[in-house]
């Protein structure tokens, strides 16, 4: 693609579950930076919904959207934003969201 388009910059952009479900963390992801080229991006976060899943986008979505954010149950379950596998829970995000209708995960 290069060659078709020598302006244009691409970017390579990771969640940190890159090790095909094994438990990777900072150091792991720093090496992998450090033996890739500078176009290679990885998240902090385990994956990309910890960030969509995070209690401030969150309680803004609900806010915005006229839904009942159950902060006691958001806390109880989300003990650490960065690395917990949120992404497997979305019917119980939606719960905590009071959000009742039909959301594609």
């Amino acid at each position: 693609m290069s060659k078709a388009f020598p302006e244009t910059e691409i970017l390579v952009l990771k969640d940190r579950d890159m090790a095909s479900g094994k438990e990777t963390d900072e150091d792991m992801r720093q090496q992998y930076l450090l033996n890739n080229t500078p176009n290679h991006r990885v998240l902090k976060r385990r994956e990309i919904e910890n960030y969509l899943y995070d209690k401030d986008v969150l309680e803004k979505y609900c806010a915005d959207n006229r839904y009942a954010f159950n902060e006691p149950a958001y806390d109880a379950f989300v003990t650490d934003i960065v690395n917990q596998n949120v992404k497997d829970e979305t019917t119980r995000i939606k719960n905590i969201c009071g959000i009742q209708v039909s959301i594609n995960a």
